[in-house]
């Protein structure tokens, strides 16, 4: 277990699959993460913690709090730091929802909406084919959630 020492960041549990490594957190109706330095890649978003930050893309499973609201600290983090806006793949049926969220926390900070987009929000659809970046595919399925 890492991170737990840490004010604010909750603990994660790291394993390693031959050459890549997946660290992540999920305690039901809190908080759902898992995210892999070497994908480059971030799989939902319950909270964020420091190590997520440089990873610059994020598949969303759906639009429960514990898999999405640690999205908006995220994107702010990221912003913060003069970071480039994050490519967030997300069912296309709460694009709209997330980004006025992620517009309303712009304005609650004071940036309004002067500014560019906080994130590149991708509305993906069950069985299709979204290129993640060089030869990666993003490919939602829909799954049963209990």
């Amino acid at each position: 277990m890492t991170n737990g020492d840490r004010v604010g960041q909750p603990a994660t549990t790291t394993i390693r699959v031959g050459e890549l490594t997946f660290t992540g957190a999920s305690v039901s109706a809190y908080t759902t993460f898992i995210y892999s330095p070497e994908l480059k890649v971030i799989f939902d978003m319950g909270s964020v913690v420091e190590e997520m930050l440089p990873i610059g893309h994020v598949c969303i499973s759906h639009g429960h709090q514990d898999h999405l609201l640690g999205l908006s600290r995220y994107v702010g983090l990221r912003r913060l730091q003069h970071m480039s806006p994050p490519t967030v793949f997300l069912p296309s049926a709460i694009v709209d929802r997330v980004e006025r969220l992620l517009e309303c926390w712009q304005d609650i900070e004071g940036e309004g909406r002067r500014r560019a987009p906080a994130a590149d929000l991708v509305g993906v659809n069950d069985g299709e084919e979204y290129p993640l970046r060089g030869n990666l595919l993003v490919q939602p399925f829909t799954v049963h959630h209990t």
